[in-house]
C-alpha cells in the first residue's frame, strides 16, 4: 500500500518533470545563460532543471533537498539524500 507520503513525493516529481522544467526551459527560454533564482518549491525546481540542462548559475534560498522517493536518485552513490 502506497503512503500518503509517498503518494505527494510522486506527486511533486511529476509536476517537476511535466510542468516547472517545461515551463523554464519553454517559456521562460532557460539556458546555459541563464542564472535561476527559486525560493523554496521554486529552488527544487531549479536544481531539478540543473540536473537536466546546463545553466550559467543558481541562487537558491530557503529549499530542501530530497529524493523525492526517486528510487535511483536513492540508490547514486554520490546521492546526498542516500541513506547512511
Amino acid at each position: 500500500m502506497l503512503s500518503y507520503i509517498h503518494l505527494h513525493r510522486e506527486r511533486r516529481l511529476n509536476e517537476y518533470r511535466s510542468i516547472w522544467i517545461p515551463h523554464l526551459r519553454n517559456t521562460l527560454k532557460a539556458d546555459e545563460d541563464t542564472i535561476l533564482i527559486g525560493h523554496s518549491s521554486g529552488a527544487s525546481a531549479a536544481m531539478r532543471f540543473a540536473e537536466l540542462y546546463p545553466i550559467k548559475g543558481m541562487v537558491l534560498i530557503s529549499t530542501a533537498l530530497t529524493d523525492m522517493g526517486d528510487e535511483q536518485e536513492v540508490t547514486t552513490p554520490d546521492s546526498p539524500a542516500r541513506p547512511l
